[in-house]
């Protein structure tokens, strides 16, 4: 379970286009990105311990980006109406997925002396191969 904050900084063009025509430009503009994430896993390798899917997790993450006070982004287009309403930098995400983590060194001593982790268990004894004379 984790919940996080996010901050960056954005760069951008931004056109408006009403039926393929151009009616506003901004161009380089900048300003604060933030945002919050919630991610929730679940290991469902502990039901495959003897299998390539041990530490294997599900996860739920949503993530919601946009700036700190909710500042509109200031485009004047002009319209037979008047002005349209001040356009907002936001987006939402959620995503479901399948996260599995693998060892590619040898565990050292200090990984034996936790207790969450062990040596793995091979999927198959190891097969006896031959040495091979040198070629002359």
């Amino acid at each position: 379970l984790g919940l996080g904050l996010n901050f960056g900084f954005s760069v951008y063009d931004f056109d408006v286009l009403e039926r393929e025509i151009r009616v506003s430009s901004t161009r380089n503009k900048s300003r604060m990105i933030t945002g919050v994430k919630f991610l929730y896993e679940y290991n469902i390798g502990q039901y495959f311990e003897d299998s390539i899917f041990y530490n294997t997790y599900l996860y739920f993450e949503f993530s919601s980006l946009g700036t700190v006070d909710r500042d509109p982004i200031k485009q004047t287009i002009p319209t037979s109406v008047g002005s349209v309403p001040d356009l907002y930098l936001t987006m939402d995400t959620f995503r479901i997925g399948v996260r599995k983590e693998i060892q590619l060194s040898r565990p050292t001593s200090d990984d034996l002396l936790r207790g969450d982790s062990a040596p793995g268990k091979p999927s198959s004894p190891p097969k006896q191969t031959d040495p091979v004379p040198p070629r002359i």
